[in-house]
């Protein structure tokens, strides 16, 4: 009897797009057969994608390759996709293997609570605080990035707090930056630097949010 292996894309991967799915397959008997495979991709009950296996008799390995129209499509929902991918033998036996993948296209949310709009600080501590989520979550490391610009838009320094989630609700990843005002500090205080913080989810999707001292 036939196997396959789906891996291109691991259990509950998160994707912004799906072009190509991969794998392997093996059958120690008759041989695997490079006719007859299929890939089939579905949310929840309705199939969105039908199609064949490029597949190497030698040595097992296929390819299902997706149209780009197929999740660039503007009405294409977020969330889980199955991806079913059925290989034969050459006495026809079967063999399928499943992978569910998690479409994310939107970009995360980020809000900046502090401080507020137009504060003017001069000297000593500033405190940047804020909150960001995302549907399908934030990456892992790093998935807010403060970074200060000056004049001439060269990075003087970054920052990466860590993001505490607080509670079960989404909106609640609370992060926070003590960033120090003042000349020779990270922040100069002649109101030309650039404060940009950003939030990466975890298919690389980012929201900015700029500020002029």
């Amino acid at each position: 009897m036939p196997t396959v292996n789906i891996t291109s894309h691991g259990e509950n991967n998160e994707i912004e797009s799906l072009t190509l799915i991969s794998g392997t397959a093996s059958d120690t008997g008759s041989g695997v057969s490079s006719s007859g495979g299929t890939c089939v991709i579905k949310q929840g009950n309705i199939d969105v994608y039908i199609g064949t296996l490029e597949i190497n008799e030698s040595n097992g390995n296929w390819n299902a390759r997706v149209p780009n129209s197929v999740f660039e499509s503007e009405s294409r929902q977020e969330g889980p996709y199955e991806i079913s991918v059925t290989i034969k033998d050459k006495v026809n036996h079967s063999a399928t293997a499943k992978r569910t993948v998690i479409y994310d296209k939107a970009v995360p949310q980020l809000k900046v609570t502090s401080p507020n709009g137009n504060s003017l600080v001069t000297k000593g501590n500033v405190v940047i605080s804020g909150k960001s989520w995302d549907t399908y979550g934030l990456k892992e490391n790093g998935s807010v990035v403060i970074t200060l610009k000056d004049a001439n838009a060269n990075i003087v320094r970054s920052f990466t707090p860590e993001v505490a989630k607080t509670t079960s609700e989404p909106t609640d990843n609370n992060w926070e930056e003590t960033i120090e005002v003042g000349e020779g500090k990270s922040i100069e205080t002649d109101g030309k630097d650039t404060v940009e913080i950003k939030a990466i989810d975890k298919v690389g999707k980012e929201s900015v949010i700029k500020t002029i001292n």
